[in-house]
C-alpha cells in the first residue's frame, strides 16, 4: 500500500468537509443543507346528492413530513450502492482543476482533469464495494436541521496517479466512470460539486483520500 507523504494534512482537510457544518453540508450536494422533505397538500371538496363536486366549500389542508427510514435507506441505495438498482446511480468520482464557484446549475466540473482511464470508483469506508450495509442510522442536527442516515464515500488518488502535476481544487460524483472528451465538456450526469476550500497540488510524492459523507 502507498503511503501518503502529507497524510494528517490530506486527512484532516476531508475530514472539514464531512464534519457538522452547513455550509459544509451544502458544498457535498444538498440544496441548502435541507434533508428529504415531503409538502403535502389534501383537498376535501363536498359531492351533493347528484354527484356535483362544490370546490368553493372545499377545505384545504397543507403540511409537510419527514420520509422514515425505510425511505431514505432505499433511496440511498439507489443513488448510490450498485447492486440495488438497475437504472444506475452515482458510483464515480471526478476530480477538477477549477475553483470557479459552484452553482446548483453545474451539469459538469468546471475543469476536470482527464489524465485517468476513467473516473474513480467509489468505495466504501473500509475500501470495499459499496452496499446497503454502508447505510448507517444516525440521528444529527446540522444548521438547525435533522438528519437521520448517512453512507460515507471515497476514493483515493494515488501517487501514480494520472492527474499529478495538477491542483485538485473541484470535486464531484457522476453517474458514468467515463471522463469527457476534454476537460470542459461533459459526461454524464453529476450529482453534486464540491470546491475545496484549500485546494492542494497533486504529485508522485502525495496522495489524496476523498472522502464523501451524504446524509438523509
Amino acid at each position: 500500500m502507498e503511503k501518503a507523504t502529507f497524510g494528517d494534512s490530506v486527512t484532516s482537510k476531508w475530514a472539514e468537509v464531512t464534519l457538522p457544518g452547513i455550509d459544509k453540508v451544502t458544498d457535498l450536494g444538498h440544496d441548502g443543507g435541507r434533508p428529504i422533505l415531503c409538502e403535502w397538500k389534501l383537498t376535501y371538496t363536498p359531492v351533493d346528492e347528484e354527484g356535483n363536486l362544490h370546490p368553493e366549500d372545499a377545505t384545504i389542508t397543507e403540511s409537510t413530513n419527514l420520509v422514515v427510514n425505510g425511505g431514505r435507506t432505499r433511496a440511498m441505495s439507489l443513488l448510490f450502492v450498485p447492486s440495488a438498482s438497475s437504472a444506475g446511480g452515482f458510483y464515480f468520482l471526478g476530480v477538477g482543476a477549477s475553483a470557479t464557484a459552484a452553482a446548483v446549475t453545474d451539469t459538469r466540473l468546471t475543469y476536470e482533469l482527464v489524465g485517468n482511464l476513467t473516473r474513480k470508483t467509489l468505495l466504501d469506508s473500509n475500501n470495499n464495494p459499496v452496499s446497503t450495509g454502508a447505510i448507517q442510522l444516525q440521528t444529527i442536527v446540522v444548521g438547525g436541521i435533522t438528519f437521520y442516515e448517512f453512507i460515507v464515500l471515497q476514493a483515493t488518488y494515488l501517487t501514480t496517479d494520472g492527474n499529478n502535476n495538477n491542483t485538485f481544487a473541484e470535486y464531484g460524483i457522476f453517474d458514468s466512470a467515463t471522463l469527457p472528451g476534454t476537460p470542459t465538456s461533459t459526461s454524464g450526469t453529476m450529482f453534486n460539486h464540491l470546491i475545496d476550500p484549500n485546494p492542494g497540488f497533486k504529485s508522485t510524492t502525495n496522495q489524496v483520500l476523498a472522502q464523501i459523507t451524504v446524509r438523509m
